[in-house]
């Protein structure tokens, strides 16, 4: 038909119109219109294929179907390959399901789906991270503050924690909880010290084989030959000798706060070293040693930590020692060898302040610089200077004497009660 010549107008049931002016219009159930452009063919159900202009950005042509898939004011272009192109820009659609393409080339994912990249990385259809690497994460709702990391709660909970030392580095010293033993932490530059367990009422700490240093301010000047007792809760140093000076001085050193708190030095005995100390529970004995001239000595004293005083002690029946030992029984603080080269001992009651020797009665040999323990009813010494594997073991009780016991009787008497 040559419709040029003719000003004709007819319809079929397929839909096909010829205007006057030769005009062909495609209008099909499709939803696809395509006027002005006489070389548009329809191909197949897969849509349109446009022969000898691949061009539609020129034309009228907008999909619109369950794809979601919106192409207006000549945003998109349809090359040779079949692939649309977005002002220049190539886009790949991978799913035809919550995504909009607008004539901006902006894209936003409207679906309630969640959004998935290889079970990797989920996407809620509020925009909000629900899963990373298959494991549920929650981020905060806002923006942290300046010098804050996002830290995890071990839940997947994840929140803004303020980074000391303005977010540069953690300052010595600092601490992280962790429900695990992680690996990343130790490469950061931590320590494991230890693992916390809790309950409701207690806290109770499992120590791993690990070193903590202690803090050193305001701790006493360095030295050694110096004693350390233990009082129940803090430790407390005292004497000893640098290698020049000789001292009197000392410190409580508590490891609950890590902390050092000095000693009164007001009626503290002489300085020296190589002496001895024992706590009797609320009390240090401090006694023997060496003196600034070195030579020994058999003074001491007694010092109160809850007051931070001194008491002397009598030195009467006391021999000179150094580099003997001591022990606490309970109520008595006995000494025993030392220097100058001696077997003896003295046991020491500070109730009446006063000594009495120990007997020599099978006694080791003479020995300094050895060790002593209590055992609750008897004293263990062993070793020492001379070079020696021997010992001794000795009773300050050795006999018990009976005390207003009732004298011996042979009769016997029944009680009896009447029903």
């Amino acid at each position: 038909i040559s419709v040029s010549q003719f000003n004709t107008n007819f319809t079929t049931t397929n839909q096909l119109q010829v205007n006057g002016n030769s005009n062909l219009q495609f209008l099909s159930s499709t939803g696809i219109l395509v006027n002005g452009n006489v070389n548009s063919q329809f191909i197949s159900s897969t849509g349109l294929n446009v022969s000898g202009n691949t061009n539609l950005a020129n034309t009228n042509t907008q999909f619109i179907s369950s794809t979601q898939l919106s192409v207006a004011n000549n945003a998109f272009n349809v090359n040779e390959n079949g692939f649309l192109t977005a002002k220049g820009v190539n886009t790949d659609f991978i799913t035809a399901k919550g995504v909009l393409v607008n004539g901006n080339t902006a894209t936003e994912f409207l679906s309630a789906t969640q959004f998935s990249v290889a079970n990797k990385l989920h996407i809620n259809a509020n925009g909000n991270f629900t899963s990373i690497n298959n494991v549920p994460t929650s981020f905060p709702a806002s923006q942290g503050a300046a010098n804050s990391v996002l830290t995890n709660d071990g839940a997947g909970n994840l929140s803004w924690a303020v980074v000391a030392g303005g977010g540069t580095s953690v300052p010595s010293g600092g601490i992280i909880l962790s429900e695990t033993q992680n690996s990343a932490i130790i490469a950061a530059g931590y320590t494991l010290q230890s693992r916390l367990v809790t309950n409701v009422e207690e806290y109770t700490m499992i120590t791993n084989d690990n070193w903590a240093s202690t803090d050193y301010i305001d701790a006493p000047s360095a030295r050694y030959l110096h004693t350390a007792i233990w009082t129940g809760s803090k430790m407390i140093i005292w004497g000893g000798y640098d290698g020049t000076f000789f001292y009197n001085t000392g410190g409580i050193y508590d490891p609950t706060t890590d902390t050092w708190t000095s000693m009164s030095t007001t009626g503290a005995p002489t300085a020296r070293s190589s002496h001895t100390a024992v706590w009797t529970g609320s009390k240090m004995i401090v006694w023997g040693g060496y003196n600034s001239m070195f030579s020994a000595i058999n003074t001491g004293g007694i010092y109160d930590p809850s007051t931070d005083t001194w008491t002397s002690i009598s030195t009467t029946n006391a021999t000179a020692r150094a580099y003997n030992t001591a022990i606490w029984t309970g109520s008595k603080m006995i000494v025993w060898g030392g220097n100058p080269a001696t077997n003896t001992g003295g046991i020491y009651d500070p109730a009446t302040d006063t000594w009495i020797s120990t007997t020599t009665t099978g006694v080791p040999s003479v020995r300094l610089q050895h060790t002593a323990v209590w055992t609750g009813t008897k004293m263990i010494v062993w070793g020492g200077n001379p070079t020696t594997n021997t010992g001794g073991i000795y009773d300050p009780n050795p006999t018990n004497t009976p005390v207003n016991v009732p004298i011996a009787r042979t009769k016997r008497f029944y009680l009896y009660r009447k029903n």
